[in-house]
């Protein structure tokens, strides 16, 4: 499997049932990665277009998450073994430290997505867990090709750490986001029908999708403006400009407890502290979502 298909989408839906409410509700999680939280995310999504046939959407893949280390080497993923050169010396900070590998997206499944890319793969290090505030060079980022004749590092060459225990991978699912937030929260509402209950402004976009996700558009709904100041922006991305091309983000990964299918490669329920534990679940810091751009100049760019 390299790419989730329309009838896995369609069998993960039903493999629990649950009021119209919780399912309409996976449109707002912010933690969209097992197969059914993400199968009745993307449903519902295609119900908002239906009731708002006009409006533009931007094309996104949504990776459907499986636990442990990825079957192949190029699948995106959180932690394990990166698709790198072993002929490339492993990154340090400039204080010495060795970076640590934080997660690898693989575009070459999404290329229709995107004008140009530098490369196939973008691998993300991270200098420590903890994301630190205005802190340009906390993170790094390299492209590579995929090459078949490279070979790539193993396990005995990357630095050992004592903290990020999660490792995961994802296969990509092809939705969409909403251009008009406010056009997507309406339908929302809309499919919640029942009036009595349609709760108040929902945490997360309706209409923009905050998982392991590849193109599409960020979603900044309810933004705290000051948490911008977060990452390596210069002032025109933290404005937002429109010379940015939106790759994709990161946020918390963690199954849906009560679905009998929590991760790609485990048809069996975990119990919420099971669920929630430290190698089951990534939570960056306090809740956050990573957005990375790729700038005119070629730089990738986070907040």
């Amino acid at each position: 499997m390299t790419r989730i298909t329309s009838n896995q989408i369609s069998t993960w839906q039903n493999l629990i049932v649950k009021s119209r409410k919780d399912t309409i509700s996976t449109l707002c999680s912010r933690a969209l990665c097992s197969p059914w939280t993400v199968a009745t995310a993307c449903a519902a999504r295609i119900d908002q277009l239906r009731l708002r046939p006009g409006e533009i959407v931007v094309p996104c893949d949504l990776h459907v998450m499986g636990k442990g280390p990825a079957p192949d080497r190029t699948s995106s993923r959180v932690g394990g073994l990166p698709y790198r050169p072993i002929a490339l010396d492993w990154p340090h900070h400039v204080d010495g430290v060795p970076y640590r590998f934080f997660c690898q997206f693989d575009f070459s499944k999404s290329r229709d997505l995107f004008s140009g890319l530098p490369g196939d793969i973008l691998l993300v290090f991270t200098r420590d867990e903890t994301l630190v505030d205005n802190v340009s060079d906390h993170l790094r980022f390299e492209w590579h090709p995929i090459d078949s004749a490279t070979k790539l590092v193993e396990q005995g060459d990357i630095p050992k750490y004592e903290w990020w225990n999660f490792i995961g991978y994802g296969f990509p699912c092809r939705t969409f986001d909403f251009l008009d937030e406010n056009a997507a929260q309406s339908a929302y509402y809309e499919l919640l029908g029942d009036s009595s209950i349609v709760d108040s402004t929902p945490d997360q976009s309706p209409g923009r999708f905050v998982g392991f996700k590849i193109g599409g558009l960020p979603s900044l709904w309810g933004q705290d403006p000051l948490d911008l100041r977060w990452g390596n922006a210069e002032g025109e991305m933290k404005s937002l400009g429109s010379d940015q091309c939106y790759l994709g983000g990161i946020g918390i990964i963690f199954p849906e407890s009560t679905c009998p299918l929590p991760w790609l490669n485990r048809a069996a329920q975990y119990s919420m502290s099971e669920a929630t534990s430290g190698d089951r679940c990534l939570n960056l810091y306090d809740g956050f979502y990573l957005h990375f751009w790729l700038s005119s100049n070629g730089r990738v760019q986070w907040v």
